[in-house]
């Protein structure tokens, strides 16, 4: 089950469409299972879903957080990234919503 969660929520960067974040409404019981995704994957995941609700481009979030080019940032927003502290930092300020709870859940 993690490893079809982990691929559902890593959708092609061309794609519009993105999973939903968790619902705490629902609870485990016998029948409901927690499924928690990769951290670096849900990361990756929260960092496009939030650019998305901004409805910002990779190229606007990637100036907002000061890095010399596109391309760093989309590696925030690849399959696996294993960000830095600065770096989580720089999300943080870019995106005051963001949870790292929810990363790590």
């Amino acid at each position: 089950m993690k490893e079809a969660l982990n691929l559902y929520v890593q959708e092609p960067e061309s794609s519009a469409d993105l999973a939903n974040l968790p619902d705490v409404s629902i609870r485990k019981s016998k029948y409901v299972v927690e499924v928690p995704l990769d951290p670096s994957v849900a990361f990756s995941f929260l960092v496009r879903y939030h650019r998305i609700q901004h409805g910002w481009t990779q190229e606007q979030v990637a100036e907002k957080m000061g890095f010399d080019n596109i391309y760093s940032y989309q590696r925030l927003e690849s399959k696996k990234c294993n960000p830095t502290l600065k770096v989580i930092s720089m999300v943080k300020m870019a995106f005051p919503e963001f949870s790292l709870d929810i990363a790590l859940a």
